[in-house]
């Protein structure tokens, strides 16, 4: 049953809530984001926008990188809440951005997804619901085996724990003229999105593969080899 907007000014005043994002604005019955947020939000993806490329240097292949956000300020909000604390509003919110995105830059251009490894569901949820937005086929083709995560570690033993842990399956299906999307939730240092993109090239030609993250914690990544 629709309130009226009289029983929704009583009760917004009743039982006032927060922004889910910030936890500081207060935010209508109807709304879970306040408008200082979304407005950051937005603010910072439009920028992004403009600086959202470069390329990355992979055994010597030039890589398309692409991100949306850079994993801080109000961005780095919306991640933690959205991966961490499973919050329901920053996912769609990422899946509307995340949906926006692609068409803006991979507009009229075939392509499929593949997923980077993740014990997380978050990426996968992302990913999904703005395939489906786009109508964009998935395909996965990684694996994370074991339960060591590689988060504190150094960087030789983290580069150790991705080499045992990730694995690229199914090669055989990829194919040469189809062009790939390689899709992960944010890259710190750039060792897991850069061993599966080794892993992929050594199937698929340079030319047909891009990277997207949707958080970065800084540009122009160093060379990694494995």
């Amino acid at each position: 049953m629709m309130l009226s907007n009289n029983k929704l000014k009583i009760i917004n005043f009743i039982y006032p809530q927060n922004c889910s994002l910030c936890k500081l604005n207060l935010v209508p019955l109807y709304k879970s984001v306040c408008d200082f947020c979304e407005k950051k939000i937005s603010d910072q993806f439009l920028t992004s926008q403009a600086n959202d490329f470069y390329f990355f240097t992979i055994k010597n292949y030039n890589v398309p990188f692409y991100y949306i956000w850079e994993n801080k300020d109000i961005a780095s909000l919306l991640f933690n809440q959205g991966k961490f604390y499973n919050n329901n509003d920053a996912h769609i919110i990422m899946i509307r951005y995340f949906s926006k995105y692609l068409n803006y830059r991979f507009n009229n251009q075939p392509f499929f997804i593949i997923p980077a490894p993740s014990r997380h569901n978050f990426l996968f949820k992302i990913i999904s619901e703005s395939s489906k937005n786009l109508k964009i086929n998935i395909v996965h083709h990684f694996i994370k085996e074991g339960n060591e995560s590689s988060k504190n570690q150094n960087i030789q033993n983290r580069f150790k724990t991705i080499m045992n842990s990730i694995k690229l399956i199914h090669s055989e299906t990829l194919n040469l003229n189809t062009r790939y999307l390689l899709v992960d939730d944010v890259s710190t240092s750039g060792a897991t999105i850069s061993y599966c993109a080794q892993l992929l090239l050594k199937t698929i030609p340079v030319e047909n593969l891009s990277i997207v993250t949707l958080f970065q914690t800084k540009r122009n990544f160093n060379s990694i080899d494995f």
